[in-house]
């Protein structure tokens, strides 16, 4: 997307943003054998051509609309780009851990309303889980800014209560929601 001339977010954990908009998502399923990752599959699924969506997704964009709103894209040419783009990044993580370290520092640069105050909802119950933001119940608005993503993958958001000091508190997928 960068070499396209577009601006990509990473809006935590797995959605790709381009102007407040979802261009990509990201599915990452684990399996843990004891202590460690045995294997990671991952899919990425990224909208290309699309002009009209079907879906309830309240904020969808596509290449297509995002470069030039009707052009026809190579679906071949643009799965090949992708694939190469992350075949590099693979082979530069396996040759060097300080490459972990650059990676994840341009991750940080490139969150989606990284040290940036807004609202999110910290989801208090199981039943809200899958729901659209708006009809979460018994969930608590807060302000905060996220500052990180740790090790385990959790956001790192500073908590700001005009009562209080602000708190650092880290959530993990499906315990927090963005306002959007």
């Amino acid at each position: 997307l960068n070499k396209k001339g577009l601006q990509p977010k990473i809006k935590w954990p797995n959605d790709i943003y381009i102007n407040n908009k979802k261009i990509c998502g990201i599915l990452i399923e684990n399996t843990i054998s004891g202590a460690n990752l045995a294997v990671s599959i991952c899919g990425v699924g990224l909208n290309l051509s699309q002009t009209q969506f079907s879906s309830d997704a309240p904020n969808p964009t596509s290449l297509a609309l995002e470069l030039c709103n009707t052009c026809n894209l190579d679906l071949k040419e643009e799965l090949s780009l992708l694939i190469s783009e992350i075949l590099l990044i693979y082979n530069n993580l396996k040759d060097t851990n300080e490459y972990a370290n650059q990676l994840h520092k341009e991750y940080i640069s490139l969150l989606y309303r990284y040290n940036q105050i807004h609202k999110f909802v910290e989801i208090t119950q199981q039943n809200n889980l899958n729901l659209p933001v708006e009809k979460i119940d018994n969930g608590r608005v807060i302000e905060g800014e996220i500052i990180d993503v740790n090790t385990n993958g959790c956001v790192v958001i500073k908590v700001y209560n005009p009562k209080e000091a602000p708190q650092i508190k880290s959530y993990s997928f499906k315990e927090i929601r963005y306002i959007i």
